[in-house]
């Protein structure tokens, strides 16, 4: 029988070896808040290693690894006090057989939660969260889409927002020959348009009351061809999402 899930038998064929001190072994004062940063980004790492072994067992980058995290605090006109958490996820990277999954998280499996239930526990208001049309990257088969979300804060007060994530400067990587997400728009990256200039890591902004966006990126493609044309969205990726 093919097994199901994980166990401990599993595991006995993998050895790991993490010195103290490494990247993925840190050891005090470094700082480990944002440690799903790393251990998102080495899924990608080891798949594209695996990659000419095993090509049929594996996916491209994924646009949203490592996840990203957006919290937004602050106090509405009436004195109340709030803090709410985003979840924005983007697009998973194609495999050789299927096109990758639009705004899924990976290789978290985090969903996204509803915008509607942070209205109702603050004053922000959500006036876009859709499908960013052709974010996928190219190839026989295509990457999954991002989304692009747009947040406004009607009170009279800052509201402060922080973005836990990365990928500002580094796209996520085809697999074997497709095209990874580049291109303005369609980059690799989260990609956070406010009024204040935007840079990696641990970012913190505020709106003062007016909109924010934050543009995910779509998932790379799989293996070389012309795939579905840019541009707008296609018919058959709106079938599919």
């Amino acid at each position: 029988m093919r097994p199901r899930g994980r166990t401990g038998g599993s595991y006995q064929a993998i050895s790991v070896t993490a010195p103290a001190g490494t990247i993925v072994n840190p050891t005090f004062p470094a700082p480990v808040v944002a440690r799903h940063l790393t251990g998102h980004l080495l899924s990608c790492a080891i798949y594209q290693a695996l990659a000419p072994a095993l090509p049929d067992r594996v996916i491209a980058d994924s646009g949203g690894a490592p996840a990203l995290r957006v919290r937004f605090a602050g106090v509405d006109d009436a004195g109340r006090p709030f803090s709410q958490m985003l979840f924005a996820n983007a697009g998973m990277g194609a495999s050789k057989d299927e096109d990758g999954l639009s705004t899924t998280a990976f290789p978290t499996n985090s969903g996204s939660g509803s915008v509607e239930a942070i209205e109702v526990a603050s004053p922000l208001r959500f006036v876009r969260k859709e499908l960013r049309a052709d974010s996928g990257g190219r190839g026989r088969r295509r990457g999954g889409l991002g989304q692009d979300i747009e947040v406004h804060n009607p009170t009279r007060r800052p509201v402060q927002m922080v973005l836990l994530g990365d990928r500002e400067r580094h796209p996520a990587l085809g697999l074997a020959g497709g095209d990874g997400v580049r291109g303005a728009g369609h980059r690799g990256t989260s990609v956070l348009e406010v009024d204040f200039p935007a840079g990696p890591g641990f970012l913190r902004r505020h709106l003062v009351p007016r909109r924010g966006r934050v543009r995910r990126a779509g998932g790379p493609g799989a293996e070389p061809g012309r795939g579905r044309r840019t541009g707008r969205l296609s018919p058959s990726a709106c079938g599919g999402t």
